[in-house]
C-alpha cells in the first residue's frame, strides 16, 4: 500500500522547480493536479483528475505492462484495444481512498531529467508526507518532440505500475488455466474490475 500511495503521491501537491523538458513536463502536469484537488466540489476533482490521468499517462504503455503476455491473444484483441481507456478509471479507483487519507503532502521535483534511452526519462522526486521525506522517481516517455506521458513512478527501486500488475497477470492466469483454448482472461479482468462496487467510472 505505502508503494501505490507513493506513486499517486504526485498527484497530491506540489512545489517544483523544472528545467529541461521532462521536468518541465511534471511540474505542469503537478500544478494541474494541485488545482484540480484545490477544488471545493467532489465531482470536480473527480473529473478534473480523470481527464488529468488520460491525457497525462502512458496509457497504452501501461496495459502493456498490466497485460504482459496475455495482451497478445488474438482472440482477446477487442479487449485489448479497450484495456488503456481503463487505465485512467483504475488509477483513479486505486488513488482516491489515499489522497482522502489525511496528511500534508509536498513534492519536489529535480531540475534535470536522466535519460535511460529510447526516449525514456527518469526525473527524481521528493514526497514529503507529514514532514518525513520519500525518494522516488516518475519515468516519462517522449512520444514525438514534446509529446510527453507518464509511464510509472518508482520508490526503492520499485516499480508501481509493475506491482499493480502483478495482481492482475495472477488473475488472468486463473482464468486462463480454466480453459487454455477458449478462455477470456482480459475480457474477465475487465469485468472483474469494473464491477467492483467502488470502481470509479472515469467520463
Amino acid at each position: 500500500m505505502k508503494r501505490i500511495f507513493l506513486a499517486f503521491a504526485i498527484f497530491l501537491s506540489a512545489e517544483a522547480f523544472a528545467k529541461d523538458a521532462a521536468s518541465l513536463f511534471l511540474d505542469q502536469t503537478l500544478t494541474s493536479a494541485q488545482n484540480i484537488l484545490a477544488e471545493k466540489d467532489e465531482s470536480d476533482r473527480l473529473n478534473g483528475m480523470c481527464a488529468l490521468l488520460k491525457e497525462s499517462m502512458g496509457n497504452a504503455a501501461i496495459s502493456r505492462v498490466w497485460l504482459s503476455t496475455y495482451g497478445q491473444m488474438d482472440r482477446e484483441a477487442q479487449a485489448v484495444a479497450r484495456f488503456p481507456e481503463l487505465v485512467p478509471a483504475i488509477m483513479m479507483t486505486k488513488a482516491i481512498p489515499l489522497l482522502g487519507g489525511g496528511g500534508e503532502g509536498s513534492i519536489k521535483v529535480d531540475e534535470a531529467a536522466k535519460s535511460r534511452g529510447n526516449n525514456i526519462y527518469e526525473v527524481g522526486v521528493t514526497v514529503t508526507v507529514n514532514g518525513k521525506d520519500h525518494r522516488g522517481a516518475a519515468v516519462i516517455e517522449e512520444l514525438a518532440p514534446g509529446l510527453f506521458k507518464i509511464n510509472d513512478a518508482e520508490y526503492m527501486g520499485l516499480s508501481a505500475v509493475t506491482y499493480q500488475g502483478r495482481d492482475f497477470q495472477q488473475f488472468m492466469k486463473r482464468e486462463f488455466e480454466k480453459d487454455p483454448v477458449n478462455s477470456m482472461p482480459v475480457s474477465a479482468l475487465i469485468q472483474h474490475i469494473t464491477s467492483q462496487s467502488d470502481f470509479i467510472n472515469c467520463p
